[in-house]
């Protein structure tokens, strides 16, 4: 299913479908024709993730999780260099923190 926000003629979100449930969505949230924001959801059809990738980026420049379907934390790589330098974490209310450094996996 998709939808025109802009009513420009072009869609700019785009829903798919699994079973009749909700799997993911795509966003062009600058209108320019390519999706921006891709939201992926559990089996309660609530969203857990999310990718910010600017105009079809290969690479994303937020990772997103979610809990509960509330934004709970960002990772974020600053200078699109396919690396992530810093995460965020909100709390109950939304509130960013600072920047905070990503732990190397082990």
């Amino acid at each position: 299913m998709t939808t025109d926000e802009n009513f420009d003629g072009s869609p700019d979100t785009r829903t798919i479908y699994k079973h009749g449930e909700v799997v993911s969505t795509e966003e062009d949230r600058d209108f320019n024709g390519v999706p921006d924001i891709f939201l992926y959801y559990d089996r309660d059809q609530t969203v857990v993730r999310g990718e910010v990738r600017p105009n079809g980026a290969a690479f994303p420049s937020r990772l997103q999780r979610y809990v509960h379907g509330i934004l709970r934390e960002e990772q974020v790589d600053a200078d699109q260099d396919g690396h992530l330098d810093y995460r965020i974490e909100y709390d109950s209310f939304g509130t960013p923190s600072e920047h905070l450094p990503i732990e190397a996996a082990k």
